[in-house]
């Protein structure tokens, strides 16, 4: 299921023209759909309901759960299942960032919810994971007895492969900053796009950063100091060992290539593929008006 919100004029027709603050803040949307549809109804057996969710907004993180109360069960994130299912009340997904939950249908009909934050800058998710602007309906999921379910009973363990690494190899830190100073405001005031950088550069596109070695274990630092930002790496996964001064939620666990760096975030990072010749890997904001802006960047790897 694609997650993503729009804005729509008055003719019905989603836009996409971001001003200065939609680049600066990432461009916010006043629906949200679920695979192009808005509030869709899905009948499904009664029974254990497997949804897989991918955040594929522009900027929006969305805060999930069942509008009955009920817990999801969470068995996947962005790079596969977990070891073990865990029930939790609601589940945070950022731009780029996959979950797998399983809803439990036996107890009837409900409704899967996303409370969109605010802002994930000044005044929302800057300091905190409060600042909702309201819940929506995402999806209104019907059981039908016709169909006979596959699951109805949870299992204990899952084939997950969360295994803890070393990160004995490299230790790399890298600044996200959306440049909310004098500079980007004057190129506003003219009509220019804001300068976004990682460790104070933009993107280019001749540029390699750094270069590792395939199965180097390296540890990451990523800060995010002035807002939450979505972080993510291609040809890599990691698991989330510290984010924000805290210990990871449930779907920061488990094997990752994404996640919300809201202060600093510490990663125990696997590479895990070779890079072609003249095609370097990326890791970038996955805000998509700040990728655009330059808050990217780009490795090699080498056997």
């Amino acid at each position: 299921m694609i997650l993503q919100d729009k804005r729509f004029d008055s003719s019905g027709r989603a836009v996409y023209e971001p001003g200065m603050m939609d680049v600066m803040h990432g461009f916010r949307g006043d629906a949200v759909l679920v695979n192009g549809q808005l509030r869709p109804i899905a009948k499904a057996p009664r029974g254990l309901v497997r949804l897989r969710l991918i955040n594929a907004a522009t900027s929006s993180p969305f805060d999930l759960s069942l509008e009955s109360g009920r817990p999801l069960v969470l068995i996947g994130v962005d790079q596969g299942l977990l070891d073990a299912p865990v029930e939790v009340s609601r589940v945070l997904i950022a731009p780029g960032e996959r979950v797998e939950l399983l809803v439990d249908l036996r107890l009837g009909e409900d409704r899967l919810m996303a409370a969109s934050q605010s802002s994930m800058g000044m005044g929302g998710m800057m300091g905190g994971m409060g600042g909702d602007a309201g819940s929506a309906v995402l999806l209104t999921l019907v059981p039908e007895d016709s169909q006979e379910a596959a699951v109805t009973t949870l299992p204990e363990r899952l084939p997950g492969s969360m295994v803890a690494i070393a990160a004995t190899g490299a230790r790399r830190r890298f600044l996200l900053d959306e440049g909310m100073g004098p500079m980007n405001m004057v190129r506003g005031l003219l009509g220019g796009s804001p300068v976004m950088t990682i460790n104070g550069k933009p993107y280019e596109i001749d540029r390699v950063d750094f270069s590792t070695p395939v199965g180097a274990q390296e540890h990451w630092t990523v800060v995010a100091n002035q807002m939450a930002h979505p972080f993510h790496v291609h040809g890599a996964k990691f698991q989330v060992l510290r984010n924000g001064g805290r210990e990871p939620r449930p779907e920061e666990r488990g094997w990752k290539d994404t996640v919300l760096v809201n202060g600093e975030a510490e990663l125990a990072v696997s590479i895990d593929a070779e890079t072609s010749e003249g095609l370097p890997f990326v890791f970038h904001c996955h805000i998509l008006e700040h990728e655009d802006a330059g808050m990217m960047g780009q490795f090699t790897t080498q056997v």
